[in-house]
């Protein structure tokens, strides 16, 4: 996909795998990198259940017996970027919401999904981290290194009579269109969604931007009750996602999906002094270039809420429509109504521009008869 990749790339390859002290199977997602007729590199750097695995059986001097599909249904894709302790062809079922036809391997007990394309099986071998892999156009819009990796091994393919060969978009200009930041995204809104709904008392929503490899910048909605909970919402993401660097937490009023609206809440309610929150220490993903080759680094936190129940006009976002159904024959009798804004005023009289009221409300002033009351409204003075 890359011009200075390693080799050519198997980008869409779902790896299974049995658990040997579980006896479930795991999926995930992995490049494959050509070595040879029956050889690929694999890149096992960043930790997952599969890195996990694989390493427990090459400390024993044992190979990893090992299939991927090239060629699956959508939603096996989404169970492979999930990491929970299930059972994950169950996953995969759910996710397609209907029973899941499985075959076993003819080289190996691995069972996979029956209706995929094309399944490459084989076995990792048991000398571990052994051989280089790479480089490659990683997910995040840059060139990885050359790493040491496992081998895996064909010992056969078997296909459909028509089948078609998938691959998955992976880095490039616009990192935020690739089927692979679309991925992490998904992942990553679940996990943090299931950890706010337990550490705060009500999240409204989360968007993980795909231009930050959706997974690093981090966006929380959240209907804050009592002070404070806007940096437990931080602190929550910053510890249940690895991948996680910097949190914008918000109120309901701001859409976490409009980079605009964002952008205008950095700028309107962010103060550096009051509402950063900096810590250090964190297991981050090795692949952010900003580490420089370390395994741990910091995270920030941005909190753009408004303190509970604080609603004034300094933080009411003007609207420039005015409509609605004449209610009064003039400025007068609509104060005797109650107090009421200059754009309520038009609407109470029916003006189209504002200059009648303008000239009315004169009259009133020279007259002794209006004042202005809480955040500005128009009202008749009293005596």
């Amino acid at each position: 996909q890359h011009e200075l990749d390693g080799a050519p790339y198997i980008s869409a390859s779902l790896d299974y795998v049995i658990n040997s002290e579980t006896g479930w199977t795991n999926t995930g997602v992995r490049r494959l990198m050509l070595r040879g007729k029956t050889e690929t590199g694999i890149d096992l750097v960043a930790p997952s259940d599969l890195k996990a695995i694989y390493e427990k059986c090459a400390s024993k001097g044992d190979q990893l017996p090992i299939a991927f599909t090239v060629g699956a249904h959508p939603c096996d894709h989404i169970a492979a970027v999930m990491r929970l302790p299930v059972d994950e062809l169950d996953l995969v079922a759910r996710l397609r919401g209907t029973t899941l036809p499985v075959v076993k391997c003819v080289t190996n007990d691995v069972r996979v999904p029956a209706d995929a394309e094309y399944i490459i099986e084989g076995y990792l071998d048991e000398r571990g981290h052994a051989e280089p892999e790479g480089p490659y156009g990683e997910f995040l819009g840059y060139y990885g290194v050359v790493k040491r990796n496992p081998v895996f091994h064909c010992t056969a393919i078997t296909r459909r009579r028509d089948a078609l060969f998938q691959t998955s978009t992976i880095s490039g200009e616009h990192i935020g269109w690739t089927d692979t930041t679309q991925l992490n995204a998904i992942r990553a809104e679940v996990t943090i969604w299931r950890a706010l709904q337990t550490a705060v008392r009500e999240p409204v929503g989360v968007n993980i931007t795909t231009s930050s490899g959706g997974s690093f910048n981090v966006r929380v909605s959240l209907r804050q009750r009592m002070p404070g909970e806007a940096r437990n919402a931080i602190a929550t993401v910053m510890g249940s996602l690895a991948n996680s660097k910097h949190v914008f937490v918000v109120d309901p009023d701001i859409d976490i999906f409009d980079d605009a609206q964002m952008d205008w809440a950095l700028a309107t309610r962010f103060q550096a002094d009051r509402d950063l929150v900096v810590e250090s220490g964190f297991r981050t993903l090795p692949l952010d270039p900003s580490l420089d080759g370390k395994r741990i680094g910091s995270k920030a936190g941005f909190d753009l809420t408004l303190p509970p129940g604080e609603r004034v006009l300094a933080h009411t976002v003007p609207k420039s429509s005015i409509s609605g159904d004449k209610t009064h024959d003039d400025v007068a009798s609509a104060l005797a109504e109650g107090a009421k804004s200059f754009g309520a005023l038009m609407v109470a009289v029916g003006s189209r521009d504002g200059r009648e009221i303008v000239c009315a409300l004169d009259e009133l002033r020279m007259e002794g008869r209006l004042s202005r009351v809480e955040d500005g409204l128009y009202a008749l003075s009293e005596g």
